[in-house]
């Protein structure tokens, strides 16, 4: 259901960038952040529910009133959502901390050795760059393009990047690598929908 509801808030956006239309992002937000709040059991986090509903009502009042800065509300997602995921992944890099891959490894198969550690250390750093570089042009691209040419990038191109790559990655590990064990990605979707596989702190399992 999260994954459900991230791919309604984008869609959401991208459509209220090509029509002109902020409220119609707006209200996706505002249904987005309850979901966040009333999903909690379902990986939904409460802090960031009322965040997204203060911000979403913030930006409807400002819209309502003709206050044009609220218009600017359609291009933050792409930045704080790859601003996020950036530092998630990059500060488990940190010396003495687990990567973030290798703790997902660790918890979906439960065990690990030297070899597999050092393959997702590699991965991690990966998806670092890739969101650094989507974060980097979520800043440049507004002022450098019209905003329905920044919406195909950022709202479609890099998240069907990230899909591909996250395939791909999985099909050389089942072919190349099989003795790192099994490779399922419905499993590792599973993993993922684990709110504690993110909420653990980063460091290395005693």
């Amino acid at each position: 259901m999260q994954v459900a509801a991230s791919v309604f808030l984008i869609l959401a956006l991208h459509v209220a960038v090509l029509d002109g239309n902020t409220p119609v992002f707006l209200w996706a937000l505002l249904a987005f952040g309850s979901f966040q709040i009333v999903g909690r059991n379902q990986g939904g986090s409460a802090v960031l529910g009322f965040f997204f509903l203060l911000l979403s009502i913030v930006g409807l009042v400002m819209v309502t009133q003709g206050i044009e800065l609220a218009r600017t509300a359609i291009f933050l997602p792409p930045i704080l959502i790859n601003a996020l995921l950036l530092w998630i992944f990059a500060s488990s890099l940190r010396s003495g901390s687990e990567p973030l891959i290798s703790r997902f490894r660790r918890i979906q198969i439960g065990w690990s050795n030297g070899e597999i550690d050092r393959y997702t250390r590699r991965l991690t750093t990966l998806w670092s760059f890739f969101f650094a570089a989507c974060l980097l042009a979520a800043l440049v691209m507004p002022f450098l393009v019209a905003p329905p040419t920044w919406s195909w990038t950022l709202n479609v191109v890099c998240p069907a990047i990230s899909i591909g790559f996250f395939v791909l990655e999985h099909l050389y590990r089942a072919w190349r690598l099989p003795h790192f064990g099994p490779v399922s990605i419905l499993q590792t979707l599973s993993t993922l929908s684990q709110p504690r596989v993110w909420r653990e702190p980063i460091a290395p399992p005693k």
